[in-house]
């Protein structure tokens, strides 16, 4: 009995820090679009210049019961 409660802790624990880490990945994914978008200005974008192309850095996906 004591085992499981155990488990259900160190479960409990590890799932906040998946929830901490995927909203930190979230945040810093925020924060470099906002950065990338204020990099290029609108008067330069309607001089023709093209922004750079941003890659996708994809999601993560977590899993867990």
């Amino acid at each position: 009995m004591a085992q499981m409660q155990i488990m259900n802790m160190k479960k409990s624990h590890l799932k906040g820090e998946i929830q901490g880490l995927v909203s930190a990945l979230q945040e810093v994914r925020t924060t470099h679009t906002l950065e990338m978008t204020q990099v290029f200005s609108l008067p330069k974008l309607s001089q023709g210049e093209q922004p750079p192309k941003m890659e996708d850095c994809g999601s993560m996906t977590v899993y867990y019961e």
